[in-house]
């Protein structure tokens, strides 16, 4: 009788040792898919940024234009469904008002861009380029450390 109560007893530590190794597995998965996240980000945010000097102005234009809405977004501009132009006062509110009037010309810029069959020109791509590296740089260095973090590792700007 007693060798029949000890085959029935469940042996818990070989139970543990399962779940141990299930737990183990399923951590490795997760930062396994965690890390080809944080690499197609990278990928995805590199790719962005060598269409910035696009021999194709527009393109450049475009990508530009996009990348610093991103910024703006970190910075805490609330992107919702309206004109871009109706984001010249947070801009102004957030930055200064000599960035809001530069925040117009670029929003004209953008517009130009791709609404028009107007030239555009090296100087305008520059403009929105400068534009970029003013509200990056202010971000990144008077920013929050919440503003940082999401700036180089939620947004991969």
């Amino acid at each position: 009788e007693q060798k029949k109560e000890e085959e029935d007893e469940i042996d818990w530590l070989l139970i543990l040792e399962i779940v141990l190794i299930a737990g183990i597995c399923l951590m490795l998965l997760v930062m396994l898919v965690f890390l080809i996240w944080i690499l197609l980000q990278r990928h995805k945010s590199r790719k962005t940024k060598k269409l910035f000097g696009s021999a194709d102005r527009r393109l450049a234009i475009r990508a530009l234009f996009e990348y610093s809405m991103n910024i703006l977004s970190v910075a805490g501009l609330d992107i919702r469904n309206t004109s871009l132009y109706d984001y010249r006062e947070q801009v102004g509110d957030m930055f200064d008002e000599e960035t809001a009037a530069q925040y117009e010309e670029i929003v004209r810029i953008r517009q130009e861009a791709v609404y028009s069959d107007h030239e555009i020109t090296e100087e305008q791509r520059e403009m929105q380029d400068a534009f970029k590296n003013k509200i990056w740089n202010r971000i990144y260095k008077n920013g929050s450390i919440i503003q940082k973090f999401r700036l180089k590792y939620i947004y991969f700007l």
